[in-house]
């Protein structure tokens, strides 16, 4: 169910057997009205949105 609605909102998703594991999380802020996101700088990824 999650997926789907990713993937209504135009998100590219793309599943693969690979086992590994990486933390991503995205929160919104009403005093900002803003979306606030941060990705596990152990992985080498950086948070990315368009």
């Amino acid at each position: 169910q999650i997926l789907s609605q990713l993937a209504k909102r135009g998100h590219k998703i793309n599943c693969t057997a690979y086992g590994g594991a990486v933390v991503q999380g995205i929160e919104w802020r009403d005093d900002a009205q803003e979306l606030w996101a941060n990705s596990d700088v152990r992985k080498g990824g950086a948070p990315n949105g368009y």
